[in-house]
């Protein structure tokens, strides 16, 4: 998933769509690193934790992720060990990370159509009266079947 946003943000910048590379690959970025690059860590780290004696309070990475994005800063329960050296930091960097994602995902639904609507304006119809060449020529080769 990373080469492939990486590819994005690269061909976005080669193309200078900065647009799209502002508003899309790096909000991506952010939002995958944010997530699964944090829950990667928390793997590692976990794995990597001696967790002899104390196998019954060792988190759950599973019960981490749910609990970081909905539990709003109260993301460990009681009896449960921090799988980051304290439970306080472990509470700061999940809300900073949870912040992060909530600013860019409205960054990458919602700028791109208003900067394109308001930059890019074009009738999304025609008057009745204005009819072009091709369409002219298009209904006098009609012929109505009887």
């Amino acid at each position: 998933m990373t080469i492939g946003i990486l590819l994005k943000g690269s061909n976005c910048a080669y193309s200078k769509r900065w647009v799209d590379f502002f508003f899309e690959f790096l909000p991506q970025l952010l939002t995958l690193l944010c997530l699964f690059g944090y829950m990667d860590y928390l793997i590692v780290v976990k794995w990597l934790t001696n967790w002899d004696g104390r196998t019954n309070g060792a988190a759950s990475i599973i019960s981490v992720m749910i609990d970081m994005c909905l539990s709003q800063g109260k993301s460990m329960t009681p009896g449960e060990l921090p799988i980051l050296p304290t439970a306080e930091t472990q509470i700061k960097v999940e809300n900073i990370l949870v912040l992060i994602v909530l600013v860019c995902v409205p960054t990458m639904l919602c700028t791109k159509p208003c900067v394109y609507g308001i930059c890019c304006k074009k009738p999304h119809h025609k008057e009745a009266t204005e009819v072009d060449e091709v369409e002219m020529a298009a209904m006098e080769d009609f012929v109505p079947a009887e």
